[in-house]
């Protein structure tokens, strides 16, 4: 994806180049954010397309307290002694 973003890249600069060939640099760096910002986007689809539910983050309900103020792991006391867990509903 870093390759087609630097192509991107590339290839908006040499065609803005061609339309306004007396371009500033503000103009010239407003061309650029705007593609890394495309770039970006269709990055972040592929991505979510690609990975689909396996993504970060799961949920974790298995470690939601079971009364208010007891967040801990499962198997492990406050003390840090190990013990048994309740199954998982």
């Amino acid at each position: 994806m870093a390759v087609v973003g630097l192509m991107a890249n590339s290839l908006a600069l040499a065609v803005w180049n061609l339309l306004v060939p007396d371009a500033g640099a503000v103009s010239t760096l407003a061309i650029v954010y705007c593609v890394n910002a495309v770039v970006g986007l269709v990055n972040s689809l592929v991505l979510r397309r690609v990975l689909g539910s396996r993504g970060w983050p799961r949920r974790l309900t298995s470690r939601m307290p079971s009364t208010a103020g007891e967040w801990r792991r499962p198997g492990v006391t406050t003390a840090g002694a190990v013990h048994q867990a309740a199954p998982v509903r």
